[in-house]
């Protein structure tokens, strides 16, 4: 269960994210992978779902993600390998509900004071949505760009996040593995399915 709620802390930040305001665009907006992501913006609802291995300390392990975003609320589901622990968060600008296999449900305003107050650990995991959704998490980030304009990897203050290999979803590139190390975790998620609604299908030509 820890490495589950431990998963969800990561991916609640990046959840929370997405419910601040867009961002202004930047004057590389016609850049492939900032292309992409302008068009799951406005994609909502989508889903993605995958696999995901976490190390932190003597502490590791890998679980199952259906992570569902419908712009401003967010729901993430994990489950451990053979259905071993399971947890449901339910967040929005306001915070988060997790809930787990026994029915408990805990509520809390940021994902970054529980991973501190949990594990310990201090991190920026607010900008793990722009990193998993293939795009730079601050203007500061040093970028390496591949020859089809998507990124390969970045440097991120204390973090290096290398992106392996993308999907094609419609007419876009989006991240299907990706790793990330950093001074107190390291995290790999293999996406699997990316799910968009029919009305972004037009969206995309």
């Amino acid at each position: 269960m820890q490495i589950i709620r431990f998963c969800l802390a990561l991916l609640t930040a990046a959840g929370l994210a997405s419910c601040a305001q867009d961002r202004p665009k930047s004057p590389q907006a016609d850049q492939p992978w900032q292309s992409a992501m302008g068009w799951l913006n406005r994609c909502s609802p989508w889903s993605m779902q995958g696999k995901m291995g976490l190390h932190w300390g003597h502490h590791g392990g890998s679980m199952y993600f259906v992570w569902q975003e419908n712009q401003a609320t967010y729901d993430i589901d994990l489950n451990g390998p053979l259905g071993e622990g399971s947890m449901h968060v339910h967040g929005d600008a306001q915070g988060m509900d997790l809930q787990d296999d026994r029915g408990t449900v805990q509520h809390a305003e940021t994902p970054e004071s529980m991973l501190k107050t949990a594990f310990g650990i201090d991190a920026p995991i607010s900008r793990l949505r722009d990193w998993i959704h293939g795009r730079a998490g601050s203007p500061d980030a040093r970028v390496i760009l591949d020859d089809l304009g998507r990124i390969a990897s970045l440097h991120d203050g204390k973090f290096q996040v290398n992106y392996t290999d993308y999907a094609t979803v419609e007419t876009y590139s989006l991240p299907s593995h990706i790793h990330i190390t950093g001074p107190q975790f390291s995290l790999v998620m293999a996406i699997h399915q990316w799910s968009v609604p029919e009305k972004c299908h037009k969206l995309a030509y």
